[in-house]
Parts: structure tokens; C-alpha cells; sequence
């Protein structure tokens, strides 16, 4: 079975899934390499593992990793990334601040091929942690309840809402009540009441932006 895994038709990469799915903790680079020596020692028993090879290892890890395959513990193990408690997914806010996050993990299997698992977590208001309707985040589901733990990519770029005046600073206050946990602060002045569509052009703290207007519809009056 590992000669059918590791042998020369079949890259690195599956090598690799294939040893941290059977290894029952995180391991390190050397146990890795090791592994891999031993595997292809039931076909060549002078094998040793090359500089080249073990290069290669590092990037498909180092890769897998920014692509969520794999992760690295803070001791600079590596895992299966869905051995651990994290999951990513598209957040589905409402407009009391709770949400549910729809993932999908890929996983490989006894057989050694890689399948989709489709899971639902919601994710109360305290455990939101600045997300918002349609970001895409890491979320931990090992703790008592599932809890986003970073925002990866937020695809909003225009927010329509009503201006407001707050002493001398202008504001625009998002008319979708998903969205409003943003601050969206303009540097332009623009009558009170109105609205408009604005670019989130520069974000200055979490969920505080700096909007452009790109558009006026009317006054809210």
C-alpha cells in the first residue's frame, strides 16, 4: 500500500498527505523526510532522500499551508489542516450580529484520495469577532462554541447608507443592518441625511474605514 502511494508515478505531495494522515500527532521535517526514505527503500534499499527532495518538501508544505491543506504548530510541526480544530468558510451574517458559516474541508481518505466534507456552524454575536455578512474566515471549533478566529478576504467594496454628522466628522451609516457594525468615516462634507454609495477605499482599524463617495441618490428627507 505505501509502495502503491510513494512510488515514482506519484508526486511528493501525496506522499506527504499520506504520511501525516496515518501519523497520530503533529511531526517535524526530519520524521517527514525519514518516512519518505523508508518508503522508497521497499523499492531501492541504497535510496536516501536528495537536498532537491527535500526542498521540494518544504515548498509543497510551505504551500499546503498558505492554502490551508496543512498547518504548522507553533513548535514548527506539521499536521493534516482538518486534524486541528480550524475550518474556513463563508460567513452569513443577520442583522443582530450572529452568523453561520458554511465550510468546505477536504480530506483524504483511507484510500488515499482527497474528498469534500460539507459542514454548517453557527457562530454567535460574541464570537463573531468583527466579521460581517460575506467575509470569508478561519473559524475554531474547539472550543465551547465555534468562534471566528480571522477574516481572510473581505470582498466588499461599496456600501450605500445615510450620511450622519457627528461633531465635526461625517460618517455613513450602511442602510443594509448586516453591515452595520462598519464605521465608514468620509473626509468629504456632504449635507446630512443624504444618501449615497461609497468606496471603502482605506480600512484604518477593524470595521473602521475611510469611504469615497461615488454616488448621491437623495435626501433622506
Amino acid at each position: 500500500m505505501l509502495n502503491y502511494y510513494c512510488g515514482e508515478a506519484f508526486f511528493l505531495k501525496e506522499c506527504i498527505d499520506f504520511i501525516l494522515k496515518k501519523e497520530k500527532k503533529p511531526v517535524d521535517l526530519e520524521r517527514i523526510f525519514k518516512r519518505i526514505e523508508n518508503f522508497k527503500k521497499t523499492e531501492n534499499l541504497d535510496y536516501e532522500i536528495s537536498e532537491d527532495e527535500k526542498n521540494e518538501v518544504i515548498k509543497i508544505l510551505e504551500d499546503g499551508i498558505k492554502k490551508y491543506e496543512y498547518y504548522m504548530t507553533p513548535n514548527g510541526n506539521f499536521t493534516l489542516f482538518t486534524k486541528t480544530s480550524f475550518r474556513i468558510g463563508r460567513f452569513h451574517g443577520n442583522r443582530i450580529g450572529e452568523g453561520t458559516v458554511f465550510t468546505k474541508t477536504s480530506y483524504v481518505s483511507k484510500d488515499g484520495k482527497r474528498n469534500v466534507k460539507n459542514e454548517k456552524f453557527y457562530i454567535n454575536r460574541e464570537e463573531c469577532n468583527n466579521a460581517i455578512d460575506g467575509d470569508l474566515v478561519l473559524i475554531d471549533i474547539g472550543g465551547k462554541s465555534p468562534s471566528v478566529s480571522k477574516i481572510l478576504n473581505r470582498s466588499i467594496t461599496n456600501v450605500v447608507g445615510e450620511v450622519t454628522k457627528e461633531g465635526k466628522k461625517y460618517f455613513v451609516k450602511p442602510i443594509d443592518k448586516k453591515k452595520k457594525q462598519l464605521t465608514i468615516e468620509l473626509k468629504e462634507e456632504i449635507e446630512e441625511g443624504s444618501v449615497v454609495s461609497v468606496s471603502l477605499n482605506e480600512e484604518k482599524d477593524n470595521n473602521y474605514y475611510i469611504g469615497k463617495i461615488i454616488r448621491k441618490f437623495e435626501h433622506a428627507n
